[in-house]
């Protein structure tokens, strides 16, 4: 880095639950593979202020990229909850994998945080 500073991450490979933080999206830090892709499918997000927790309640990826591979269209579901939202349950999200390209977006197009979240976990 410019200031000389180097963290050292997580050092657990595997993750028994993940990381993601919308701070990467700003190439304020970088978050490795081994908090991205954990043995439970339960993520950790950091959004500038606050924790919040995205998990899926059934296991799916494996089966999710498989017929992502072959197929080249999937969807699956994510649960999101946020208590800062004042949220009294989760929140279901169902996510649509596509080979097709997405039309292009403004420069000052407006995107949800979790859709970002959702795309930098995948990478």
């Amino acid at each position: 880095s410019d200031l000389g500073i180097s963290l050292k991450g997580f050092l657990r490979s595997p993750m028994p639950i993940g990381f993601l933080s919308f701070l990467e999206t700003k190439e304020y830090l970088t978050v490795g593979n081994n908090a991205k892709h954990p043995t439970a499918p339960v993520w950790l997000i950091y959004h500038e202020s606050h924790y919040t927790c995205m998990f899926m309640k059934k296991d799916t990826r494996a089966a999710t990229n498989e017929l992502f591979a072959t197929e080249g269209l999937t969807s699956f579901d994510l649960f999101y909850y946020d208590q800062q939202g004042g949220q009294d349950e989760e929140i279901k999200l169902t996510i649509t994998l596509d080979r097709m390209p997405l039309p292009a977006q403004r420069k000052d197009a407006l995107i949800p945080y979790l859709n970002v979240m959702i795309q930098i976990g995948r990478a």
